[in-house]
């Protein structure tokens, strides 16, 4: 587990002091924040081809917590791995076959979770099952520091290369930088959100062909989506009733 070290801070101030940082705020508790810094530092570095970082800072000074990455350690690792993903087209499978048993064992730890009374638990039993849970949750997403490192340092390389197509194209006086820009970076495949959407028209229209369907047809789709609103701050169990009210919207 992350220790607290007293005095760090001032100690290593002048080894970070006038470096470039990235920026990133967002939502999220302490304690989710702590898997991921320790994640992406430490965790099974031996298997991320450099993509591990040396420094993870979180700011919870603020409403929503900034986390600040080292800007050269994400370049350090995002064009070694363009460059390595040219000549091994299969990286991206590589890696999630690399990361399959942790990936396994988290959702498998998960479920298992799921069903137990936490209630009935001692607490040196409780103790014991956070500790197990720790380790199988940090060796998860231990691989998380390859994608954000590809992901928040590609961003830059990939907006430079589109501004210097789009400076000497036709585009520039008929469509903004920023609509080219969102376009070509487009998922191709659906978000869960999307996905849980379309979902709930779909179960609008089967509602209104067949009301007394309502009750079997929410509590399906709660129990597909009934985690919709959760984030790293906030945790729902969202009931079908809720489901039921919503599709009236739809």
């Amino acid at each position: 587990m992350m220790k607290n070290v007293k005095g760090l801070i001032e100690k290593k101030l002048s080894k970070w002091k006038g470096k470039e940082w990235y920026h990133q705020r967002f939502d999220g508790a302490p304690y989710y924040l702590y898997f991921i810094g320790e994640a992406h530092v430490g965790t099974l570095a031996e298997r991320k081809m450099g993509g591990d970082f040396s420094a993870h800072f979180v700011s919870l000074k603020t409403a929503k917590p900034i986390g600040i990455l080292k800007w050269k350690t994400l370049k350090r690792f995002t064009l070694p791995f363009c460059r390595r993903q040219k000549k091994r087209k299969n990286i991206s499978a590589y890696i999630y076959q690399t990361w399959k048993k942790e990936e396994d064992l988290f959702n498998s730890k998960c479920l298992e979770i799921g069903k137990t009374d936490l209630k009935k638990l001692s607490d040196t039993e409780l103790v014991a099952l956070h500790k197990e849970f720790s380790h199988i949750t940090l060796e998860r997403f231990s691989s998380s520091s390859l994608i954000d490192g590809f992901a928040l340092g590609t961003d830059q390389l990939t907006a430079d290369l589109i501004k210097k197509i789009y400076d000497k194209s036709k585009l520039k006086d008929k469509i903004r930088l920023t609509e080219v820009f969102s376009a070509l970076t487009a998922p191709v495949h659906s978000s869960f959100i999307n996905e849980a959407e379309l979902a709930m028209m779909k179960m609008a229209l089967q509602m209104r062909k067949d009301k007394k369907m309502a009750d079997k047809l929410a509590a399906e789709y709660q129990k597909k989506f009934f985690w919709i609103r959760n984030n790293f701050v906030d945790f729902f169990v969202l009931s079908a009733d809720y489901f039921k009210k919503k599709r009236a919207s739809c």
